[in-house]
């Protein structure tokens, strides 16, 4: 599901025209019938390395939210981030 996701969020990303003799033109008439299996082949891979990218960025979050310590927190929060801890580690 998230590598669906991502890739249908990746089809919006690259540039919307290309920069010819002529001028500026529609990337779909620049690249030619090429386009939709180049632009699929795109939203594919960049999807799946958005997605890894996704992954590692939450993992050391995780990393560096658990390394918390209760101490280093103020009285009024100790409870709040001691469910948070609890849900998270329920989690795994």
């Amino acid at each position: 599901m998230a590598a669906v996701l991502m890739h249908e969020i990746c089809h919006g990303l690259g540039p919307a025209f290309a920069r010819t003799s002529a001028g500026k033109v529609d990337i779909r008439q620049s690249i030619g019938p090429a386009f939709s299996g180049l632009e699929e082949a795109k939203a594919d891979m960049v999807g799946l390395f958005g997605l890894n990218w996704l992954i590692d960025k939450v993992s050391c979050l995780k990393s560096v939210l658990r390394s918390i310590t209760l101490p280093t927190l103020p009285a009024s929060s100790a409870p709040s981030a001691l469910a948070w801890r609890k849900r998270m580690a329920a989690r795994r």
